[in-house]
Order: structure tokens, then C-alpha cells, then sequence
């Protein structure tokens, strides 16, 4: 499983076993991401392997070929899902993962293969493009204004009503923000990310990876005036 997958099914088991209502639950082999859904152009190969085209789930709000981060390619299975109406939009995307699938296609040998998700349901959050554009940068200006540490303040699960797998309450996803994601060459530097609970004024940081593979969550934290 690729690193960035693992950061997002954290909270797959958890949701399970706290029996929670079926708009937010994932069911058996089933697993709930989160991310940008993108059109993915992986270049052109000149006598080597190439990634696979085709429609993907990324922490990235800027789409871009060759080097676009990917959680995992999506399928669109029997969901009737029209992955091009949804392109460029932050969405929670519930599915069955297929963990290193060749599959996914592209030029390939064993040892290199890539992550399918086929999709069940998928909800979009939206928000005004303009106030996602400041938003990271407020954010982490708020946690160094509060003097937060991951590694003295971090928590191994969120606190505060939200899920490791981003459901507020079991209700309503949290809008998930990238803050720091590391080069797609990176092994061990951290990627750290906001969930924010809008409606109700709320966020929640969380960081993953590094040389030791953390998990760390803190928060929630009021949002900043301006990021509301």
C-alpha cells in the first residue's frame, strides 16, 4: 500500500466498529478516501516504464502530468459515477481498494504496480475557490501562532468529534486542506494536512510519515477569523 493511501484509511476499521450510520461508514472491505479527483496525463515514456493514465484521487488541488501525487486511480465500477463531472473537486470517495493492481495499466513489471479504488459513492464538498487558495496558508500560520508541537501535542486518533477517516460525528465529511505535502520522491519527510469542520468553526492538523511513519493528530482549534 502506497503512503499516501495509508494516511487516508487510518479510520476505516475504527468507523466500522463504532457501528456508525451507513451515509458514513465504510462496510465490510471497504475503505473511505479523500482528496482532488484529476484527469491524470502521465507523459510520454521514451524506452522505460510509464504510469498508468486515466482518473485519480491526489492531495493536490492543481492537476499536472508525470509527477501528480496520487492516493490511488479510481474505477468507476457499477456506481454509474461520472468521474469528469467531478474533476479539480475536493471530494470523500467511498470504495473497495485493490492494493497493488496491475491492472491499473500503464508499462509495468511486477514490481512496480499502482492502487485501484473502485468506487461505490462519492461526495463532493465544496467550497469558494478564492477562500481555499489562503487557506493553508492561515492555517499553519494558526498553529505556529498557538505554539503547537506535533510530536508534544499529537494524539495517536483525532479528538473533538471527528474520525481518523475525516467524518464529523459519523454525520459529514470535514473539508480536508493539504498544508506541507513532501516531493513525490520523498521517504521520509512529513506530510502534514488540515481538516476543517466549517460549519462548525472548527479544525483539526494531522501529521504522517516522516523517517519514524508518525501519526499525529491535533487540535480542534477554533479557525482563524479570515479562514471562516
Amino acid at each position: 500500500m502506497k503512503g499516501l493511501v495509508r494516511v487516508f484509511v487510518l479510520g476505516a476499521a475504527a468507523l466500522a466498529a463504532a457501528g456508525l450510520p451507513a451515509s458514513g461508514a465504510a462496510g465490510a472491505g471497504e475503505v473511505m478516501l479523500a482528496g482532488y479527483i484529476h484527469d491524470f496525463d502521465p507523459g510520454v515514456a521514451i524506452g522505460g516504464e510509464t504510469d498508468p493514465a486515466g482518473w485519480v484521487l491526489s492531495p493536490s488541488r492543481e492537476n499536472r502530468p508525470t509527477d501528480l501525487p496520487r492516493i490511488a486511480y479510481l474505477d468507476a465500477g457499477a456506481s454509474g459515477v461520472s468521474f469528469s463531472g467531478l474533476a479539480g473537486r475536493w471530494c470523500v470517495v467511498r470504495g473497495v481498494l485493490e492494493e497493488d493492481a496491475l491492472r491499473a495499466g500503464g508499462v509495468e513489471t511486477p514490481a512496480r504496480s499502482f492502487d485501484v479504488l473502485t468506487v461505490i459513492e462519492v461526495r463532493s464538498v465544496a467550497a469558494p475557490r478564492k477562500w481555499l487558495e489562503k487557506l493553508p496558508a492561515r492555517l499553519l500560520a494558526d498553529l505556529e501562532r498557538r505554539g503547537v508541537s506535533f510530536s508534544r501535542d499529537g494524539t495517536d486518533v483525532p479528538q473533538g468529534g471527528l474520525d481518523p477517516a475525516g467524518w464529523i460525528r459519523g454525520r459529514r465529511p470535514a473539508l480536508y486542506v493539504p498544508l506541507v505535502v513532501p516531493p513525490p520522491d520523498s521517504a521520509d519527510m512529513y506530510t502534514d494536512a488540515a481538516f476543517v469542520d466549517r460549519r462548525g468553526g472548527r479544525w483539526w492538523a494531522l501529521r504522517t510519515g516522516g523517517f519514524a511513519a508518525v501519526t499525529q493528530w491535533v487540535g480542534p482549534f477554533r479557525l482563524p477569523g479570515r479562514a471562516r
